[in-house]
């Protein structure tokens, strides 16, 4: 079966019981199909072809058809509970900020940009905790609003290689946690105005 639409792929799947998707990367981009593969989960395996000769990931030679792999694209941060759990640590925290605004801006040094994200946080178009880097870092990942304060940017030793963010962005993604979330927040209050642009 060709399906060429990725938007309803992963329905198809779980309809028909599909137990192999196989992908053209010359067809579509690598973010779109890591996206799908996200979507349908780990119980599918697939290939992804790339030249005439369909070489297939996990393959020794590109001149023989690969087998079949199944990838663990699985992230805590797109299961619904993670999803519930981080929304209401960053709505908790915004509250808690309000009255230790004057404390903050004294210790810490905020600017008052600080009431800026705290209205950014409650409105959902925010969160405290998030990606790093541009958007090719982490726009094929689980989606969640501009970061205040960048995960891989919160490390003792940052090192700007080419994949930094993106290495960093899916680890935070795989395993997020809202504790995590939590100590990060408290380990680097001070900056908690920090801008929101997706930038690094």
């Amino acid at each position: 079966m060709v399906y060429q639409s990725l938007n309803h792929l992963p329905e198809v799947v779980k309809k028909l019981k599909i137990g192999e998707v196989i992908f053209s990367s010359e067809d579509v981009q690598m973010k779109e199909i890591i996206r799908a593969m996200t979507a349908i989960g780990p119980s599918v395996k697939y290939r992804i072809g790339g030249d005439d000769s369909l070489s297939m990931i996990g393959s020794a030679s590109k001149h023989h058809q690969g087998e079949l792999v199944s990838l663990d694209v699985s992230y805590k941060l797109s299961e619904p509970a993670n999803r519930r759990f981080k929304r209401l640590l960053d709505l908790c925290m915004s509250a808690l900020f309000i009255p230790l605004s004057p404390a903050l801006f004294i210790l810490a040094g905020l600017k008052l940009r600080l009431f800026s994200n705290i209205g950014k946080v409650f409105m959902g178009n925010a969160t405290w905790v998030g990606y790093g880097g541009d958007n090719n870092d982490f726009d094929f990942l689980p989606e969640i609003p501009a970061a205040i304060i960048k995960y891989p940017l919160t490390g003792r030793v940052i090192n700007y290689n080419d994949n930094y963010f993106k290495h960093l962005n899916t680890e935070y993604a795989r395993h997020y946690s809202w504790y995590r979330d939590l100590k990060i927040i408290l380990t680097h209050f001070h900056k908690l105005s920090n801008n929101t642009f997706r930038n690094k």
